[in-house]
């Protein structure tokens, strides 16, 4: 049963399904969160993944994501035509209940659908993805109870296309913060001004590839409650799809538009929610402005 269970995750059953879901529980595990995040790291460590950071969403010490990822992920990502930076980390989620801490998965094969969509070697993408799922499986296989794939279930087709509403944002509709002189100086500027946000803003991971001028930085946003708000809409289930992302390119700096990465990862999320919608994507543009903010 554990076995048949197991497969579910990884990319050789999922890539037979025409439906994928964003989120895998891992199991329950009677431990607490510091625990499993040093086990949990170490094991990826040993299993050439390299972690690039931690944070507790919301400044919850109930609630932990681990970023971590691998050279052929950020290969693949990177190697996409356009923004594909935004997929090149995995993501674990650790939520505290009842005793027991949730051991969750952000889906590798969900992100190679809903964010490595400029490309047309799809084949090629599969195949890498499968390498990383079964990277992924190994490192994780001391905390494998029971998983179960979780979050309304998308076609393939409709994630790499996906929009919550029709005429509403989709992945390539980007919104650009701001334009500066050359890579380096985006970068250096982007960095430095969340560094010395104080306490509404965090860095919580970066990757930097200066030969192909990109890089993406995750961002957890502090003030005006956007994360709490972000976890009123996605509950606790959906921690391993943060924080949120800035990805620089070439000369500028963009991050996703909020009516595509709000609900790309909750795609069953009530249609009475756009105006909550409409207005945290605002908050979240408003914010990663004044990140990516020039004053020179």
């Amino acid at each position: 049963m554990k076995r048949a269970l197991v497969i579910c995750i990884f990319l050789g059953a999922m890539t037979a399904l025409e439906a994928v879901q964003p989120f895998v529980l891992l199991g329950k595990i009677n431990k607490s969160i510091d625990q499993l995040t040093a086990e949990i790291t170490k094991e990826l460590i040993q299993h050439d993944f390299e972690i690039l950071g931690m944070y507790h969403p919301d400044k919850n010490p109930g609630l932990c994501v681990i970023v971590f990822s691998c050279d052929e992920q950020t290969s693949l990502a990177t190697s996409a035509k356009d923004k594909g930076a935004f997929g090149a980390v995995l993501k674990i989620g650790l939520i505290q209940q009842n005793g027991f801490t949730k051991v969750t998965l952000l889906n590798p094969h969900y992100i190679k659908d809903a964010y490595l969509i400029n490309d047309a070697n799809q084949y090629e993408i599969n195949n890498i993805t499968k390498v990383v799922e079964d990277m992924a499986k190994d490192a994780l296989q001391s905390f494998i109870v029971d998983s179960v794939c979780y979050g309304d279930s998308i076609d393939e087709e409709s994630l790499q296309s996906y929009h919550f509403l029709p005429a509403m944002a989709r992945f390539n509709d980007v919104v650009e913060l701001n334009e500066f002189d050359n890579f380096e100086l985006a970068t250096k500027i982007v960095k430095g001004n969340i560094l010395s946000g104080g306490e509404n803003v965090e860095l919580v991971y970066e990757l930097c590839f200066k030969d192909k001028e990109v890089a993406v930085l995750g961002v957890a946003l502090n003030d005006d409650a956007i994360e709490s708000k972000l976890l009123d809409l996605w509950g606790n289930e959906g921690i391993a799809s943060m924080p949120l992302e800035i990805c620089i390119q070439g000369n500028k700096a963009y991050i996703l538009n909020g009516h595509f990465r709000i609900p790309v990862f909750k795609t069953d999320i009530s249609r009475f929610k756009l105006f909550k919608i409409m207005g945290l994507s605002a908050e979240i543009k408003s914010s990663m402005k004044e990140i990516a903010r020039n004053d020179n």
